[in-house]
């Protein structure tokens, strides 16, 4: 009906860049932006959406465009963890 699969799979892309994210913003890099940026209320959920580029809180899905997509694949390939 809304035919999503076609949707989906219109965005490799994306899907090749959390794939790449998700290799070069290992737990080092990631603690390393929070104890950086702390002073300035970074925290892990912040490093978290800057690094997706979207939401990573189910209940925030409507706030931008192919949110729950991109939280499935970033869980899928260890990006953020599962919520």
């Amino acid at each position: 009906m809304f035919q999503i699969k076609k949707i989906y799979e219109a965005q490799v892309d994306i899907v090749e860049e959390l794939i790449l994210k998700s290799e070069m913003y290992d737990d080092s890099y990631r603690e390393l932006l929070e104890e950086k940026y702390s002073a300035i209320g970074v925290d892990q959920v912040s490093i978290d959406r800057i690094i997706l580029g979207n939401y990573t809180d189910i209940t925030d899905i409507h706030k931008r465009p192919l949110s729950k997509f991109m939280q499935d694949i970033a869980e899928d390939v260890g990006l953020t963890k599962p919520s």
